[in-house]
């Protein structure tokens, strides 16, 4: 009899399923999928699409938002004065796991708790930084998808002199409060000899820094800007592009969403595509791989992306080999 009443709520279920594509409310199938909790926290800007791309990453693996994963979201859209009462906020929700999106919010989240897992993407070096022991394994409750930023340095700097070789002095702005500016500034310097380029460097600290060097004029001083990662600046990439277009300085970044406000050329991660990537260690934690048991990924693929607008405005000619070589081409 009890088998009969179990071949009847099977058949009951895949009729169900077939027509509704889900198991009804109250079902044993229902009950059966959890519903996982994930809260974010992220500077938004230009990291927005690591974001929309772990959405979109989730979804395709079958985690869907309403249906068997929630997002709570702090988005700081670039103030990082109050990261502590917001990673406070996420962690009292009680999250199956948090996520972050660049340095700063790491590094809070990290100080936060060592309990609940924590996957990460957009950090710069996290070995170097401190965040992790090592690529091979964490060893304590963090996992992610680096940025790999700094070792792009100096093929950004290649890209740069290829379409204006005769780039001989580029002007760096470096956040003093950012570390990842910092070792950025770093690895630039180091590059620069190499392809004969001086690093002109100015520390900003400060907004009134910040406008009194964009007040200067930099043509005569510099050929071209080359712009070292920081949330500060970023908040001024509109003001910073204006003046390499009125300046005729060619600016070259390390993310497409920074190349369409203006810049020349991007060489460097997709960040959605980070997103995307970093969803799948999302959902082996989200199952019940420890984060420390999950080697840190790098991108899977860096990109070449042209701004030809930004050249027109420049009166710069770029080669139609260097075109042919971009994965991407903005008019």
């Amino acid at each position: 009899m009890e088998r009969r009443k179990w071949v009847k709520l099977s058949i009951y279920l895949s009729a169900w399923l077939l027509v509704f594509g889900e198991a009804p409310i109250g079902s044993p199938a229902f009950a059966a999928t959890p519903m996982h909790k994930i809260a974010v926290l992220t500077p938004g800007l230009t990291f927005e699409p690591i974001l929309l791309g772990l959405r979109e990453g989730m979804e395709r693996l079958g985690y869907v938002d309403g249906k068997n994963v929630t997002y709570l979201v702090e988005d700081t859209k670039g103030d990082m004065t109050n990261l502590e009462s917001r990673a406070t906020r996420l962690i009292d929700a009680k999250p199956d796991l948090l996520f972050s999106a660049a340095t700063a919010p790491t590094s809070t989240l990290k100080h936060a708790t060592e309990s609940i897992p924590i996957v990460f993407a957009g950090l710069i070096d996290p070995v170097q930084s401190g965040f992790v022991a090592s690529l091979v394994s964490s060893g304590n409750n963090l996992t992610g998808v680096s940025a790999n930023l700094f070792y792009q340095t100096g093929k950004r700097l290649e890209v740069l002199k290829a379409p204006v070789p005769q780039v001989r002095k580029v002007l760096a702005m470096v956040s003093t409060k950012e570390i990842v500016a910092q070792i950025a500034l770093k690895r630039l310097e180091e590059a620069g000899p190499k392809l004969a380029v001086k690093v002109v460097h100015h520390d900003v600290a400060h907004a009134e820094d910040l406008d009194k060097l964009l007040a200067r004029r930099w043509a005569g001083e510099v050929d071209a800007v080359f712009y070292l990662p920081a949330i500060f600046i970023e908040k001024a990439l509109d003001r910073l592009t204006d003046k390499s277009h009125r300046e005729r300085l060619p600016l070259i970044v390390h993310d497409e969403s920074l190349l369409r406000s203006g810049a020349l050329a991007s060489y460097g991660t997709d960040v959605r595509l980070l997103g995307e990537q970093v969803a799948k260690l999302v959902i082996k934690v989200l199952k019940g791989v420890k984060p420390s048991e999950l080697p840190i990924e790098t991108p899977d693929r860096l990109a070449l992306k042209i701004n030809r607008n930004s050249a027109k405005a420049m009166g710069l000619k770029i080669p139609d080999n260097i075109l042919e070589r971009a994965d991407r081409i903005l008019d």
